[in-house]
């Protein structure tokens, strides 16, 4: 009876959640200080959005996408509570703090949503109106989620 009754309260506490860095890319490297800064953020907030139990793989990157305005991309198997998020650190570097940290919180809000919204934007072919529209739809939630007025309130204790 007391085996079952361990089990039961080792299922029932949330798994902490796991951000895991790739340490060895060229950008890491060059960049460390930043990426530690970055990585740092990123776990506060997981903690903040409790994604406990998920496993983030955040990994920075060299490439200039300083054009298209892409400053990090998400991608997530939510079934797993698995995600690997991507920073551009070019394009990430020329965001103002106020901007950086809205960025982690749209890219982690991408987690939450990804569930509702894959597999609605996965019913429609990529580059259809229906697909765009819907794309446009689920980045509209994640960026109203991430300039919520109580991450004001956050960041004023910080």
């Amino acid at each position: 009876m007391m085996r079952w009754v361990l089990l039961l309260l080792l299922l029932w506490a949330p798994l902490e959640a796991q951000v895991i860095v790739d340490l060895e890319t060229k950008a890491y490297v060059e960049n460390t200080a930043q990426a530690k800064h970055i990585v740092a953020r990123i776990r506060e907030y997981v903690t903040l959005m409790g994604l406990d139990g998920w496993r983030i793989y955040v990994q920075m990157r060299d490439v200039n996408t300083v054009d298209s305005g892409i400053t990090a991309s998400t991608s997530a198997q939510p079934q797993y509570r698995t995600a690997h998020i991507s920073f551009y650190l070019r394009a990430f570097s020329k965001l103002a703090p106020m901007h950086q940290e809205e960025a982690y919180r749209h890219e982690l809000f991408h987690l939450l949503v990804w569930p509702v919204g894959r597999p609605l934007t996965s019913r429609f072919k990529p580059g259809s109106e229906a697909y765009g529209f819907m794309m446009m739809l689920r980045e509209g939630v994640v960026t109203n989620l991430a300039r919520m007025k109580v991450w004001e309130t956050h960041e004023l204790r910080r």
